[in-house]
């Protein structure tokens, strides 16, 4: 039998709350931390287990017969290598390391990534490309043209038409030793065959066919076709009523008439557009792959003038203040981004 510490009321043994309600000290049965009953856990161990103060169990011990001896309160385990998390600037040091390499390892990988993808599509492009030049008939390009707008009013004109009954020059490879055309005096510059409303360069409109036809040979090599032509719509040079014929290198062609040099034209369908001839031009600079835009600069002091015909499509026409043609040609659009995909002489029939 004990008493309250609070109101001194006798307390039974082993009871944790006296007759007036106040609780009793007792003692933690794992450490032995006095704490009131009313305290859930021990503040030293955390354990919840009660027991009973000193004096209790002795009193209790003179009752009850002697019990074996208890185990001492157990201890929270540690491992006995444990030690404080390091903290100081050698573990900051050795954190942003960890960090740097991780980044470095990220930012590779994502390099690594990227080369494969750009060496994927290398190959497919490669294949592709691959694909396309083996193509059995493959077409040729011509390089984008642009159209001029009308700088004068749009006049109608008819341009003269002809025919070709097409006949092929003479194969280089024959055995014979006598040129289909024979070549006269040394190659002249292509800067040098200027056109104009006369002729090319120093051929003029008129001289004998075999001279002009020879010179042309010197420069560019025997032609690339030869034809007697009646006049129609492939060949506007040639006259009605006259003996007519065309030589063509490249891009360029003559028409001879009577035996003589009586009218020229480059276009861009007749050829190779990269051929030597393509590199030829007017008297004032104009070529063929030309801007309209650039057609109307270089002749802003003469009439520029547009039509729509039926033989050539969109055409353009170069005239003096007279009216006079100096020369015409077809051109892929009258925008100003159109091109010119010929020059053609005017026509020197009567």
């Amino acid at each position: 039998m004990k008493r309250c510490p609070i109101c001194g009321a006798p307390v039974p043994t082993g009871q944790v709350l006296c007759v007036n309600g106040h609780h009793q000290l007792c003692t933690c049965a794992v450490c032995g931390t006095e704490r009131a009953s009313n305290i859930p856990s021990c503040p030293t161990c955390g354990s919840s287990l009660l027991g009973y103060r000193d004096t209790d169990v002795a009193a209790r011990a003179s009752t009850e017969p002697p019990s074996k001896e208890q185990p001492a309160p157990r201890q929270r385990w540690k491992h006995a290598e444990e030690k404080p998390l390091e903290t100081g600037p050698r573990m900051i040091r050795l954190r942003e390391s960890a960090v740097l390499r991780h980044d470095w390892w990220r930012i590779g990988r994502y390099v690594a990534i990227g080369a494969l993808t750009l060496g994927f599509v290398g190959i497919v492009a490669y294949l592709i490309g691959e694909l396309g030049t083996r193509t059995d008939t493959p077409s040729p390009t011509v390089a984008a043209m642009t159209s001029v707008r009308d700088t004068q009013a749009t006049v109608e004109t008819t341009q003269p038409s002809v025919t070709v009954e097409a006949t092929s020059a003479p194969d280089p490879s024959s055995t014979t030793t006598t040129p289909f055309i024979q070549a006269i005096g040394d190659a002249i510059p292509v800067n040098d065959l200027r056109m104009s409303i006369y002729g090319i360069g120093d051929l003029r409109i008129g001289d004998p066919a075999d001279q002009v036809a020879g010179v042309l040979t010197a420069t560019f090599g025997q032609p690339d076709f030869a034809a007697a032509v009646e006049p129609a719509t492939a060949h506007p040079g040639a006259c009605v009523g006259s003996t007519n014929s065309v030589l063509r290198w490249g891009i360029l062609e003559i028409t001879l008439s009577d035996g003589t040099f009586n009218g020229y034209r480059i276009d861009m369908s007749l050829g190779d557009p990269d051929s030597v001839t393509a590199e030829l031009r007017t008297a004032s600079g104009l070529r063929v792959g030309a801007t309209v835009s650039t057609l109307e600069t270089i002749y802003k002091s003469y009439q520029v003038t547009f039509v729509e015909t039926t033989d050539f499509g969109s055409t353009f026409s170069l005239r003096r203040s007279s009216g006079e043609v100096l020369f015409w040609g077809p051109v892929s659009s009258t925008d100003r981004t159109g091109l010119v995909l010929g020059v053609y002489s005017p026509s020197n029939c009567d």
